[in-house]
C-alpha cells in the first residue's frame, strides 16, 4: 500500500508538472536535458529508542535493549543522480545513508549479545523546482524509496523456534522531500533539504526499518 502510494505521489507531480505547460515560472537554473550530480551531509532521526523502546521480547521473559551509539539518530549522507527534462522538472535517483545504531541485549542481568543496526533509502523521485529570484529557489520531491536495514546476527535472539530480537529486513514506501537552494553560478547550486523516508514497525515479525527525518546541506553540480 506505501509503495502505490509512493508511485501516485511521483505521478501527481509529474502530472502537475506536464499540466503547467511552459510553467515560465518554474525556471530552473539547471539547462535543459542535462544531468546533474548532488552530494550532501546532515543529522537524521531514526527514532530507535523512541519507537522500539528499551525491551522486547515477551512480557515473562522481557530482553532489555541498552543503546549505546544513536539511539535516536546521527550523521547521515546523501547522494544523487538527476535528468532535467524541462526547465522546471526532473527525475532523480538518489541514496540516503542513515546512522548506524548499536545496542546490547540482557535479560536477568546477563548480556545476550550486541551488534550494529545499518539503514539506507535508495529513492526514485520526480523534482519540481521553481526560482523565487535569480538566484533562489524552492524546490519539491516526491517519489518512492527502498529501505534497507541490515542488523548484525548477534541481535537476532533466538529460543526454539522463536526470534525475540531484531532481524533484517527491507521495505517500500512513498518519499518525501522540500527544500531551498541558492544559485553560484550556472554549474553549482548549494541547498538545504528536508526529507522523510518510508520504513516498517512491526514487533510481531521483529521487523523496524526507520521512518526516519533527514536534513542535509548540499551541493549540486550540473554536467
Amino acid at each position: 500500500m506505501k509503495c502505490l502510494i509512493g508511485v501516485a505521489a511521483a505521478s501527481m507531480v509529474i502530472s502537475i508538472a506536464a499540466c503547467a505547460g511552459g510553467a515560465g515560472n518554474y525556471s530552473q537554473p539547471e539547462a535543459l536535458n542535462s544531468f546533474y550530480v548532488e552530494g550532501a551531509l546532515g543529522y537524521a532521526n531514526t527514532g530507535w529508542s523512541d519507537i522500539m523502546g528499551d525491551s522486547v521480547g515477551s512480557n515473562s521473559s522481557p530482553i532489555d535493549m541498552a543503546y549505546t551509539k544513536n539511539a535516536n539518530g546521527g550523521f547521515a549522507w546523501g547522494a544523487d543522480i538527476g535528468y532535467n527534462l524541462r526547465p522546471w522538472l526532473a527525475v532523480e535517483l538518489g541514496v540516503l545513508q542513515l546512522p548506524t545504531t548499536d545496542m546490547s541485549y540482557t535479560m536477568s542481568g546477563q548480556e545476550l549479545g550486541s551488534g550494529s543496526v545499518k539503514s539506507c533509502a535508495f529513492y526514485l523521485a520526480g523534482k519540481l523546482t521553481e526560482m523565487v529570484t535569480d538566484n533562489f529557489a524552492l524546490f519539491g520531491k516526491a517519489g518512492v524509496n527502498y529501505e534497507n536495514t541490515v542488523v548484525d546476527d548477534a541481535l537476532g535472539v533466538s529460543s526454539g523456534s522463536d526470534t525475540y530480537g531484531l532481524v533484517t529486513n527491507h521495505n517500500y514506501g512513498p518519499f518525501f522531500a522540500a527544500g531551498v537552494g541558492y544559485k553560484v553560478n550556472s554549474n553549482i547550486m548549494v541547498n538545504a533539504q528536508f526529507a522523510r523516508t518510508s520504513g516498517k514497525s512491526d514487533h510481531t515479525a521483529n521487523h523496524f526499518s526507520p521512518n526516519a527525518n533527514v536534513t542535509t546541506v548540499g551541493v549540486q553540480y550540473t554536467i
